[in-house]
């Protein structure tokens, strides 16, 4: 079974949530995201690797949240609450927009949301 890593960075009660370039979900949103590499010593490590490697961004992973199915690419996501530790957000390739949202805002119809973030924010956002 594989595993992928969704960062849920907040800064003033609102959560950065980053557009899907390319992909079967090419134009839909969703928190940092992405795969648990052989690399990896930990989860731990793929949220560090994957908020660096996705926003630039060095962030210290503080709290688990749940463990879901995923959509595609992985079997099973770990979300994880992560700490800004430094950086300023420089996207790349896979990434067409970004931008912070409060969870009323994700949860708005017509966001356009992955189904796997749309799923986890309304049975979750109260752990939030």
């Amino acid at each position: 079974m594989s595993d992928g890593v969704v960062v849920l960075i907040e800064e003033d009660e609102e959560y950065l949530m980053i557009q899907d370039a390319d992909g079967p979900y090419e134009g839909q949103w969703a928190p940092v995201h992405g795969g648990v590499e052989d690399k990896d010593d930990s989860i731990e490590d793929a949220v560090v690797r994957e908020s660096r490697e996705e926003v630039g961004l060095e962030v210290k992973p503080v709290k688990k949240i749940a463990e879901t199915d995923a959509d595609y690419g992985v079997d099973r996501l770990h979300w994880y609450r992560a700490d800004i530790v430094s950086g300023e957000i420089e996207t790349n390739e896979e990434i067409s927009s970004y931008g912070y949202f409060t969870v009323k805002e994700v949860l708005e119809d017509g966001m356009g949301l992955l189904p796997a973030a749309e799923r986890f924010f309304n049975k979750y956002s109260d752990r939030l």
